[in-house]
């Protein structure tokens, strides 16, 4: 492949003056870049447009957009969409890997001792994950103002345990409320394997 010559320009420093028919090939005008003729085919913008869309890159003495810059951004919205869409078994494989237990050492009779086991609550009065999410997984639970819980059992709710964020973050909240600290890897693993089993 014939290499062009590129020069990037930050766009706090616009690149007054310099002419759209003729390359710039200073270093006093920006970084010049040796890169293949590829990004070329990336489509013209009017001028105004690039100023406004972030750094310029002369192509053939014309300003354009780097396309690897939309390239990357759109690979990391691939990435992060790759990432939510996990599956409980996923999640459980996620866990003992963490914990550095295969998956076959996962217990749902340690899960379900996580579920309903009370503790000493932060007020004194005793909790557990049943209070809220109901003693069968399978219905709807109620938070203690009144707010209605989707079911926690993947078998009558679906969505549960299909996006990583998430289940931290309720991982997170709710072991620090019921536990009074952070639930570890292997005991996320084992909640996970019991509510994955009850149909």
């Amino acid at each position: 492949m014939i290499a062009e010559t590129f020069v990037a320009h930050d766009r706090s420093q616009p690149p007054f003056g310099l002419s759209l028919s003729k390359p710039v090939l200073s270093e006093a005008e920006g970084p010049v870049l040796s890169v293949s003729k590829w990004p070329c085919a990336h489509s013209d913008m009017p001028f105004d447009k690039l100023r406004a869309n972030g750094d310029f890159v002369m192509c053939n003495g014309n300003l354009k957009k780097p396309f690897f810059r939309s390239a990357l951004a759109m690979l990391g919205m691939v990435s992060a969409v790759a990432w939510a869409a996990e599956t409980p078994a996923s999640l459980m494989a996620h866990y003992a890997q963490a914990a550095g237990v295969p998956v076959s050492a996962l217990s749902a009779a340690r899960g379900e001792a996580l579920y309903r086991t009370e503790h000493a609550g932060r007020n004194g009065q005793t909790v557990s994950c049943a209070n809220c999410h109901t003693a069968n997984p399978k219905q709807p639970g109620q938070t203690r103002v009144g707010k209605r819980i989707e079911p926690l059992a993947p078998a009558a709710n679906p969505e549960r345990f299909t996006d990583a964020a998430k289940v931290e973050k309720w991982f997170r909240r709710n072991c620090m409320d019921v536990l009074q600290r952070e639930c570890g890897a292997q005991e996320k693993g084992d909640f996970i394997a019991w509510l994955n089993q009850v149909k």
